[in-house]
């Protein structure tokens, strides 16, 4: 038995099943938030922790008549523009309770949990010579570094730009030490 192929199947079935759970979780929150338009009414300009500015979408929405404010998370750059509509989502019970609905803070991890168990499945189907294992490696460093620069572009927040980082040094490390040495 190969050990590192039962790895990467393991791998992939856990996942496999976080990616799972994650979109039943968008979807249930998704069925269970109520949902209004806002309008950015500023963009606020924040220090992070490094010093650099994080923009700050400011919004209102009306809810039964009574307009409520709310501010969504920062980004560098910002991501919206005074102005802008945007979609929100918030307690049916209690409005003050209230987020911006986009794709990316929804489903992003998701996306990235089921490219991983994915890529973990396709790795353990998949016997590697050593020189396939480091043009495999090379691979998941670059698709790592790409879904580095499309979490960049598109987070909303600065811990949403770690997780794509440390994901693809963590693929390109189990990648590498759980390979088949085959030559």
């Amino acid at each position: 038995m190969d050990v590192a192929r039962v790895i990467k199947a393991v791998l992939a079935g856990v996942f496999a099943i976080a990616a799972g759970a994650l979109v039943i979780a968008g979807v249930r929150e998704g069925n269970r938030l109520e949902r209004a338009r806002g309008v950015v009414v500023k963009v606020e300009a924040k220090p992070d922790g490094d010093g650099d500015a994080l923009y700050v979408p400011v919004v209102t929405f009306r809810v039964h008549g009574s307009a409520y404010t709310m501010r969504g998370d920062g980004s560098s750059p910002a991501l919206y523009a005074d102005g802008e509509d945007v979609d929100v989502m918030y307690e049916p019970g209690d409005p003050t309770h209230a987020k911006l609905d986009d794709w990316v803070s929804r489903w992003m991890v998701a996306l990235m949990a089921g490219v991983a168990a994915v890529g973990c499945a396709a790795a353990a189907a998949i016997p590697m010579t050593a020189k396939r294992q480091r043009h495999t490696g090379y691979a998941l460093a670059i698709a790592g570094f790409g879904v580095l620069v499309v979490s960049e572009l598109f987070a909303k927040s600065e811990a949403r730009v770690m997780f794509p980082l440390g994901f693809a040094i963590v693929a390109g490390a189990l990648a590498f030490v759980f390979g088949d040495r085959r030559s």
